[in-house]
């Protein structure tokens, strides 16, 4: 049913941060947030107890595909340039 959601990333994007949301967090989708060199698009901004969470969600709609290393740490260099600047969590 998952990879019903494609082809393409944003319907995943949602049903991520209604999951959040079912957890009691306060989300929303697709942001732009400043860092200390660039901006950064976020797929989900979620937000419970004073706790801010920036999530990168990767959607696949064909088995066995996977995102690459390189995808991982860019994703990492993303989130250490932005949190700072906006109060995120590790």
């Amino acid at each position: 049913a998952i990879m019903m959601l494609g082809p393409t990333g944003y319907p995943f994007e949602d049903f991520v941060a209604s999951i959040m949301q079912e957890h009691g967090y306060t989300t929303q989708v697709r942001q732009i947030l400043g860092g200390k060199c660039v901006t950064h698009e976020v797929d989900v901004l979620a937000e419970k107890d004073g706790k801010r969470l920036m999530i990168e969600a990767k959607f696949h709609n064909n088995p066995g595909n996977r995102s690459d290393i390189h995808v991982a740490l860019y994703t990492k260099a993303r989130f250490d340039d932005a949190k700072l600047k906006n109060n995120l969590d590790e």
